[in-house]
């Protein structure tokens, strides 16, 4: 009976400063884990950004590349970006017009639109132009089908068609998520990376 009560006694008796330390460890455990699962789900690399943007210049977003296998991903990417540039400070900010979906462009290649696009932002007398790919839009197979986004945008001076900035990023939701907010997350962090003055 006197073991049982002084086991019971040892087990309760626990001092603040014991309870403080494996609070630390219990959150340093799971501030760990999430920090795991973040990078395992996403990842951003910035690729060139040799000196701040101009915010208030003026910016036009082009046709962004389509190379997933979703249909119209790329049109996606350009509504979104547009959303997200005026978020980050770009004020003055619109979009290329769109191409006649007759026989003869609806065969021109992503690289002949953009060229169309490019000329056509040279003479508005834009200053930036926003384009870029959808490398990857789709849902993963298996039970989960977790939404994956791979993307890269690249702002370029319309003048001499030099690239001034550009970033790449792929990101895996949950199953609960959807493509799309998954590739706004995406663009809002690529988007944030960049320095306006």
């Amino acid at each position: 009976m006197t073991l049982a009560r002084s086991s019971r006694h040892s087990l309760c008796d626990v001092t603040p400063a014991t309870r403080e330390k494996r609070a630390s460890r219990t959150t340093l455990a799971v501030a760990v884990m999430l920090a795991t699962f973040v990078i395992s789900c996403g990842t951003v690399t910035r690729v060139h950004a040799p000196a701040p943007l101009t915010g208030g210049a003026r910016w036009v977003i082009l046709p962004i590349a389509n190379l997933a296998e979703t249909p119209q991903a790329g049109e996606r990417i350009e509504a979104l970006l547009d959303t997200v540039l005026r978020r980050r400070g770009v004020t003055a900010l619109d979009r290329y017009p769109v191409i006649k979906d007759d026989d003869v462009h609806m065969l021109m290649s992503d690289r002949a639109r953009y060229d169309v696009s490019l000329a056509w932002a040279r003479g508005q007398h834009y200053e930036y132009a926003v384009t870029g790919t959808v490398e990857e839009w789709r849902y993963k197979a298996g039970n989960e089908s977790e939404p994956a986004i791979g993307l890269t945008v690249t702002v370029v001076n319309v003048n001499d068609n030099r690239t001034v900035w550009s970033g790449s990023g792929a990101k895996v939701g949950s199953s609960f998520d959807d493509a799309s907010g998954v590739a706004l997350e995406l663009l809002t962090t690529l988007v944030d990376s960049m320095t306006l003055k």
